[in-house]
């Protein structure tokens, strides 16, 4: 299935897409963690290109953690 990087997932779409509850996208958010978000009135959105950059950053930062 190819996907656009520039599409904006809701977070409805991010629970069926990516492994995290709405929770806790919401408390990320809150917190000034996760992927980056937008508010767009009433809906929080995320880029794909966005989160799957934050995700390979996450990544990067488990594999240094093992390394030191």
């Amino acid at each position: 299935m190819a996907t656009d990087e520039n599409e904006w997932l809701t977070v409805a779409r991010m629970v069926e897409e990516y492994p995290w509850p709405e929770g806790t996208l919401y408390g990320w958010r809150h917190q000034g963690k996760g992927p980056p978000s937008v508010r767009a009135g009433r809906k929080v959105l995320y880029r794909r290109s966005d989160v799957e950059r934050w995700l390979q950053e996450q990544a990067a930062k488990e594999r240094a953690a093992r390394v030191s």
